[in-house]
């Protein structure tokens, strides 16, 4: 019973129902980045995907239709006094798969992609686990200070929403899983949409 699962663990964090109900428009306070992440695959059976949003402060979300609100939702963000108060947020706005190329080439075409969504390298992170690495480090000399993240490291030294009582480090053992509880908690407080 206390072995870890080992299939379904990413389920359980990040239910599918938890993604449907955050299926929303954000109603911008101000213009957002364009922001974007790569998953890198070069082996295996995997495709990269490049993941296209939004970063920036916003007034609220308009949900859409269901069965509570048949016309559909709008909620503006509010501080604890019940006051309108704008708030971070990321939208996912597409997911696209990537090409299977080597090294050399999937670099190109992860700045190719960036730049034809606006996409600056500081708003842009990339998987730099395992042979990642190379890319990340070809993106970094040809284009500029991309983001990486390593996913077998360890757990940063920041806390993953203002009100944790410890630093990511204090609660998960790798960046992986600071990654996906991070996701989590964003998605249930109304941090991250798609």
């Amino acid at each position: 019973r206390g072995c870890f699962p080992p299939t379904g663990t990413v389920m359980s964090i990040v239910a599918p129902g938890m993604v449907e109900r955050w299926k929303a428009d954000v109603i911008w306070y101000e213009t957002p980045k364009a922001a974007g992440g790569v998953d890198l695959a070069l082996e295996g059976g995997d495709r990269a995907e490049f993941v296209k949003g939004s970063f920036g402060l916003a007034s609220g979300l308009k949900l859409p239709p269901s069965l509570a609100h048949p016309e559909g939702q709008t909620i503006y963000f509010k501080d604890k006094q019940g006051r309108n108060r704008p708030r971070y947020v990321v939208c996912v706005e597409q997911i696209l798969q990537l090409p299977i190329l080597e090294t050399v080439g999937m670099a190109d075409e992860v700045i190719r992609v960036a730049k034809s969504f606006g996409i600056s390298p500081e708003w842009l992170c990339v998987d730099r686990t395992g042979n990642g690495q190379g890319v990340y480090d070809l993106i970094r000399y040809n284009w500029g200070p991309v983001c990486g993240v390593n996913y077998s490291e360890g757990a940063s030294e920041t806390r993953v929403m203002a009100e944790d009582e410890g630093t990511a480090k204090d609660m998960y053992d790798r960046a992986q899983s600071e990654l996906w509880f991070a996701l989590k908690s964003f998605m249930e407080f109304q941090y991250c949409v798609a």
